[in-house]
């Protein structure tokens, strides 16, 4: 099972579809089985976010940051990238004027346990991940 990572804003957002030859951070519609999560937006537009993995684990995922093994460096920078790609889409967003949400969860079709504001700056901090089920608002 994976990690799922959904987008909800006021106004609709360009999608960037998975690349199969390279795959990295991407955006599509929901599929017809993501749908339920529509109940925990406030937004009317809605988004799946992917990644490099072709889901959205490695936003969840944490690593032994203090001795990662050699597989895991791999796995760590190719995140952060998809990071800061997710960042910058953001920040696109927000200076075009939408109002963005963000849910993270396994078992999305749960409601959220928490809902807390986000500023898209701390998506770059090096250990910044995503906590199941937490519903983000999106701040400057």
């Amino acid at each position: 099972m994976c990690n799922f990572l959904f987008l909800a804003s006021s106004r609709p957002l360009p999608l960037l579809p998975a690349r199969e030859e390279e795959l990295e951070f991407y955006v599509t519609e929901l599929k017809d089985r993501e749908k339920s999560v529509l109940e925990w937006f406030s937004e009317p537009n809605a988004y799946f976010i992917g990644s490099y993995s072709g889901c959205s684990c490695p936003f969840e995922c944490e690593y032994d940051w203090d001795d990662p093994d050699p597989d895991e460096l791999e796995d760590i920078a190719k995140g952060r990238r998809d990071f800061s790609l997710l960042a910058s889409y953001l920040r696109q967003a927000v200076q075009e004027g939408a109002k963005l949400q963000l849910y993270n969860a396994w078992d999305y079709w749960l409601p959220p346990v928490q809902v807390m504001d986000l500023k898209i700056d701390s998506l770059m901090q090096e250990r910044f991940v995503f906590s199941d089920r937490q519903l983000y608002h999106v701040v400057r």
